[in-house]
C-alpha cells in the first residue's frame, strides 16, 4: 500500500502527463473549398472535444478574424491551418500579412494544401510558415495526418503567448 505522499506524488504525476491532453486547441481552418472543409472538421472532430476549429473560406475573412474589424474583437487561435491555392488573396498573401503584424507573428501557421510543388514549399517556408503538408487524397489518411500534427502542436511543443504576457 502507497504512504500518503507517495499517492499525492503519483496523482500530481499523472495530472502533469494528462494536463495537455485536457486542454482545447483553438485552430482556424482558411480554405477556399467547401468539401475541404467539410472533410478536415470531420477529421479534426475525431479528437473528442480536444479541438475547436473556426473556419473562413477566403484570405480576407482569415485576416478580418485575426487583426478584427467592423466593429468585432480580434481572436486569436492556438494553430493556424492554411490553403495557399485561394482567389484574390492567396496563402502566400495571408501568411505575409499575419508575419508582419506585431500580434500575429509568433502565431503557428501551417500550410495545408493540395500544392506539393518545391517552389510552393521553398516559398511558405521562406515566408514563415512553420510545417508544410499536402493534403492526403484518402480520408483515413488524412484523419492520421491531423492526429499526429495536433499531438506534435498540442502536447509536445511549448507555444509562446501572441502578446506580452499570455501563455
Amino acid at each position: 500500500m502507497l504512504i500518503d505522499n507517495e499517492l499525492v506524488m503519483c496523482v500530481g504525476i499523472l495530472l502533469l502527463q494528462l494536463s495537455p491532453r485536457l486542454s482545447t486547441m483553438h485552430v482556424l481552418l482558411v480554405d477556399d473549398n467547401e468539401d475541404d472543409l467539410i472533410l478536415i472538421c470531420d477529421a479534426l472532430a475525431q479528437f473528442g472535444g480536444r479541438v475547436h476549429a473556426d473556419t473562413v473560406q477566403c484570405g480576407e475573412e482569415a485576416v478580418a478574424f485575426l487583426h478584427g474589424g467592423e466593429g468585432r474583437d480580434a481572436i486569436r487561435p492556438d494553430l493556424v491551418l492554411l490553403d495557399i491555392n485561394m482567389p484574390r488573396m492567396n496563402g502566400f498573401d495571408v501568411l505575409g500579412l499575419i508575419r508582419g503584424h506585431p500580434d500575429t507573428r509568433n502565431l503557428p501557421v501551417l500550410v495545408l494544401t493540395t500544392s506539393d510543388h518545391p517552389g510552393d514549399i521553398q516559398r511558405a517556408y521562406a515566408d514563415g510558415a512553420n510545417s508544410y503538408l499536402c493534403k492526403p487524397l484518402d480520408y483515413k489518411e488524412l484523419v492520421q495526418v491531423m492526429h499526429q500534427t495536433l499531438e506534435y502542436w498540442s502536447d509536445t511543443v511549448r507555444l509562446p503567448g501572441l502578446k506580452a504576457g499570455e501563455n
